[in-house]
């Protein structure tokens, strides 16, 4: 029977009509609602079967909606459609098993289905109830029945002891042929639209099923009518009744009577004829009476004891059928019954713990926790739901999500308890990996704004850097000070870069890849390492090849040096030892290939400490896979490792056993050597002349940008305020010649302000300066009024000539180009 109410809370006002005209074709009755507070007035007056709900509501949360439609429906089963992961959706939703999460869009045919299925479990549900009930009904019945067996004769004692209507037929025709002195007779039982017979005292009397209805006229036809016992002493004497047709009657006269449910309704008919002294008497009929009474009693005792018996197979299969493990304990707790899915997840078999009790099941730590939910079952108290751990045959530590009640007998004692355990290892897994993501995007997020704000920090680093190359002599020793500041400054940009690139979710991360050499930055490395390791571990180095070079990025080779080395220290922390660290040269062979040995760089990795076993070293590059503390590892550090070797087109190989160390190995296509660093151009840079308005929240950048600009030849005025920028421009449109303006500013973004500085002058150049990604900046920045994007920090020549690109785009005449002083180093923004 389908649900027929269904309630659809739905913003969406086009996807509620929809779905409202889909299902109403079905036959259901379909309310719609666009927010909490209709919903719930309507869950209230209608009490709804079903609930069909958007995940995303104006004026409430799921779990609070869906509490208070169980309030007025609690019966209600719920359809949430979403675009999230589920187990975030049904987060603090109570009555979890009454709701499905269906990701979108939700169409009327997948709806639909998901009615259908909703229905059957509802149906299934009733008719578990409906066969309770029966069972109770039937138990009652056979109390009743039991009583009034004591008082039955010999004869009416003997039909007891039968145990189904196939073997109850032939004793009970029996006992009324031999009470009523009859050779001839036959049993038929009343099934749907058909009689059908069970037993006959001699062939060929009736056929095996007698369809229905029947004339009046015939004598079982006349029995079904009457509903009461039939007796003719002379068939043919009696006119209104019709031949059968069988030619085995010894004489005229014949009985039947009906057999009686409690309510009236015939349930079967047995008819005698062929007595031995005909004809059969008054005294035969009211004597049948009686014995049909007592067979009636017990054709409904032995047809409830078959149901019974088929209710009881029937629960045993949906019980053995059931997914989860289920337990039932006697009041001892010991073991009585263990369905497949508990062997299949524990390991104990039904036939080994039979009346025994579950050793070393619960683990001690949750011994307190069992204690509870025993005492609940002892006051008759169910329980659902309560995560806890239990212990597999094997010693694994399962979690597990419990259910249980206690079940008792007629005078209320408990006899045992059944108890419901769900596998959640999966869900628990989930759980942490969904906790372990957030953490990486809240880390990712604060990644971002620490990168942007030290770009502004670098910005002023080289840009003084600049100024003070540009104000100092050729020959003193302070430049050679500056340079190896503006190397440190370099490696920060790189660091920064690789920041960035960390915290972006969708864009592909952009290492910062050149011809390196790994030497260099394994000496680098170490000094690092060399003042952070403890002096139980001893550092050793042996560099074969210093001359080699490989495609990398810097900073991600730095990254796998000081990944590997940290995870060798966590080996070495407790006993100390030795890590050492290798590059060399080796061919890689092509077999079967034709393809030349090729030359690769080897940079191995190893320790002496406790080494990892086969099933660790099977797992260490999965994403999240640590055997660290929480508080000592992310288990990301090798997948990253792994990623890094693969960019570059190389090979990481492990070799480990447990106590006996570990030894990374990994292989890079060769590039050369390296050839010597190209010195800083020194070349003049052209100067240029106009007005121009740089835009910056920050007040030393815009400080900085009004220094380096005018020493390029420019006029400017400088903003912190992207606002009062925009009122300038409005005030004086013609005043400014650029607008060369920051990304992320407070209260307007560059890209707003560059559209508004178009809307008032269209032909306005605009630069845009921005320490973010490419990929935030929109793909037309043509529309938006950009006419160059430069990545901070900027280099000051790039700068100067994306400014000379962008007038000569404006204008066809350029101002020829003044000289800077030779030296001027780079200025970044």
């Amino acid at each position: 029977m389908k649900p027929k109410r269904i309630l659809i809370v739905d913003p969406d006002s086009s996807h509620c009509d929809a779905l409202e005209e889909g299902l109403s074709k079905e036959g259901y009755l379909v309310y719609t609602a666009a927010n909490r507070n209709e919903a719930e007035k309507l869950a209230i007056a209608l009490m709804p079967h079903i609930a069909v709900m958007e995940e995303r509501l104006p004026d409430g949360r799921i779990p609070d909606l869906t509490a208070s439609i169980l309030n007025a429906s609690p019966h209600c089963h719920f359809i949430i459609q979403t675009d999230k992961d589920p187990l975030a959706v049904i987060h603090g939703v109570p009555k979890k098993e009454m709701v499905r999460v269906v990701k979108k869009p939700l169409t009327v045919e997948r709806l639909t289905g998901l009615l259908g299925h909703i229905s059957e479990l509802v149906d299934l549900k009733k008719e578990k109830l409906g066969t309770e009930e029966s069972l109770l009904k039937r138990n009652r019945e056979l109390e009743d029945i039991n009583e009034r067996l004591k008082q039955i004769v010999e004869s009416t004692r003997r039909l007891t002891s039968f145990s189904g209507t196939g073997d109850l037929g032939p004793v009970m025709l029996h006992e009324f042929a031999g009470n009523m002195n009859a050779k001839g007779g036959s049993l038929f039982l009343h099934r749907d639209n058909e009689l059908v017979l069970v037993y006959s005292l001699d062939k060929n009397h009736v056929p095996e099923r007698i369809p229905l209805p029947l004339s009046a006229r015939t004598v079982m036809g006349h029995v079904l009518a009457r509903n009461e016992p039939l007796l003719i002493e002379d068939i043919t004497k009696e006119l209104p009744f019709l031949s059968s047709g069988f030619r085995g009657y010894s004489d005229p006269s014949l009985l039947a009577f009906p057999m009686l449910e409690k309510n009236g309704a015939i349930v079967g008919i047995i008819t005698l004829h062929n007595k031995v002294n005909p004809p059969f008497t008054r005294q035969d009929k009211e004597l049948g009476a009686i014995l049909a009474s007592y067979g009636s009693e017990t054709l409904r005792a032995t047809q409830a004891i078959e149901e019974l018996r088929q209710s009881e197979e029937k629960a045993r299969a949906i019980v053995e059928a059931n997914p989860d493990p289920v337990v039932v304990f006697d009041n001892e707790k010991k073991v009585r019954y263990l369905n497949p899915a508990f062997s299949r997840v524990f390991g104990w078999t039904l036939s080994e713990q039979l009346g025994k009790k579950l050793e070393n099941f619960i683990p001690v730590q949750n011994i307190p926790q069992a204690l509870s939910m025993d005492d609940m079952e002892k006051k008759g108290e169910s329980y659902t739901g309560i995560e806890t751990q239990r212990s597999a045959k094997d010693g694994r530590i399962i979690p597990v999500s419990i259910s249980g009640a206690s079940f008792a007998d007629k005078s209320g004692a408990i006899l045992g308890s059944v108890c419901n355990i769900r596998d959640i290892t999966d869900q628990k897994t989930m759980e942490e990996q969904l906790v372990q993501s957030q953490k990486m995007e809240a880390i990712g997020t604060l990644a971002s704004g620490i990168a942007h704000d030290f770009n502004n920090i670098l910005s002023a680093i080289f840009g003084n850097l600049d100024l003070a190359f540009m104000d100092l002599p050729e020959n003193i020793p302070v430049r050679r000070n500056i340079e190896n500041v503006m190397k440190a400054a370099h490696r920060a940009k790189d660091l920064v870069s690789q920041i960035l690139s960390f915290s972006r979710k969708n864009e592909k991360r952009e290492g910062i890849t050149r011809k390196i050499n790994p030497h260099t930055i394994i000496r680098e490395a170490l000094i690092l390492l060399r003042a952070s390791l403890p002096s139980t571990i001893e550092i050793q180095e042996k560099i074969a090849d210093k001359n080699g070079a490989i495609h990398a990025d810097p900073t991600q080779f730095h990254q796998i040096i000081m990944n590997l080395c940290t995870n060798a220290h966590h080996a070495m922390k407790e006993n100390g030892g030795t890590l050492t660290i290798g590059l060399d040269r080796i061919t890689e062979t092509q077999e079967d290939s034709g393809v030349p040995d090729l030359p690769q760089l080897r940079l191995t990795i190893s320790d002496t400490g406790c080494g990892m076993d086969e099933a660790v070293l099977k797992r260490i590059f999965d994403p999240y896979f640590t055997t660290k503390t929480k508080d000592l590892g992310t288990g990301l550090g090798l997948s990253v490792v792994r990623k890094i070797v693969e960019d570059c087109k190389g090979h990481i190989a492990v070799f480990s056993r447990e106590g006996h160390g570990t030894r990374f190995e990994l292989t890079f296509p060769e590039a050369g050597n390296l050839e010597k660093e190209t010195p800083v151009q020194t070349s003049e840079i052209g100067k240029g002349s106009g007005n121009i308005l740089f835009v910056d929240d920050e007040i030393d950048i815009a400080n900085l940008g009004v220094t380096l600009l005018q020493r390029l030849g420019y006029t400017v005025v400088s903003s912190t305020h992207p606002v009062e920028a925009l009122d300038m421009v409005k005030s004086a449109p013609l005043s400014f010649d650029m607008v060369i303006t920051d990304m992320t500013m407070p209260k307007m973004t560059g890209t707003r302000l560059a559209e508004a500085i178009k809307s008032i002058r269209p032909d306005m150049p605009i630069i845009l300066c921005t320490g973010f990604s490419r990929a935030e900046i929109p793909e037309n920045a043509k529309a938006h009024g950009i006419d160059a994007i430069l990545k901070k920090p900027v280099d000051l020549r790039d700068f100067a000539e994306a400014i000379e690109t962008v007038f000569m785009e404006k204008t066809p005449v350029t101002p020829p180009p003044s000289p800077i002083a030779p030296g001027l180093r780079p200025f970044f923004l």
